[in-house]
């Protein structure tokens, strides 16, 4: 599934949070960059979860085609552009 619309923090940071009550940890990602959107994927068996941020959505061009803003950056030739993502684990128990 895409999710759009992240809300963006005033440092244009978002921040992507999976967590599992039953074991007490959560998976927090903070991505920072010109992320707008995140697609979440989780296999037929259920035994993971996949969270990966983009920077557009993955139909942009389908989008764009019909006039939709999608988010496409097109960087002029030698430019670049920097993006960072931490995950980190972290425990909601005192074990």
């Amino acid at each position: 599934d895409v999710l759009t619309g992240l809300a963006l923090d005033a440092d244009r940071v978002v921040e992507l949070m999976i967590a599992d009550p039953v074991n007490g940890r959560v998976v927090r990602q903070r991505c920072t960059g010109p992320f707008r959107e995140c697609v979440v994927f989780t296999p037929e068996n259920r035994q993971s979860v996949a969270v990966e941020p983009y920077t557009c959505a993955p139909t942009v061009f389908e989008l764009m085609a019909k006039g939709i803003d999608a988010g496409l950056q097109v960087l002029a030739p030698g430019a670049s552009m920097a993006m960072q993502i931490d995950i980190t684990l972290e425990s909601t128990t005192d074990q």
